[in-house]
């Protein structure tokens, strides 16, 4: 798997602590077909404190994907709100997706 940022972030969290959110466009190449999926990373508050969550196997245009990305990145979603954004974005652009989740 392959991995290209697409946005970093410095984030001020509510509490006035500070992290890093990291948004990834994930490709995975089997033979001659890809699939895509995202990954977000938050770093911080701490310099050892790093939290990811990843939705792999999404089977679509990669260039769409990455616009969808770049929405998830202008909310400031985090790793642990990443399925259920991303299901919602899905939802409103009313595309039928098998997701699996690692």
């Amino acid at each position: 798997m392959t991995e290209m940022v697409v946005k970093k972030a410095n984030v001020l969290g509510e509490d006035g602590s500070k992290f890093i959110l990291e948004y990834y466009l994930a490709e995975n190449t089997e033979g001659d077909k890809s699939t895509y999926g995202v990954e977000i990373v938050k770093r911080g508050p701490g310099e050892n404190t790093v939290t990811r969550s990843t939705v792999a196997g999404l089977v679509f245009n990669k260039y769409h994907l990455l616009e969808i990305i770049k929405k998830l990145a202008d909310g400031d979603v985090t790793p642990m709100c990443l399925q259920e954004m991303l299901e919602d974005v899905l939802e409103e652009s009313k595309y039928e997706l098998m997701v699996e989740t690692v």
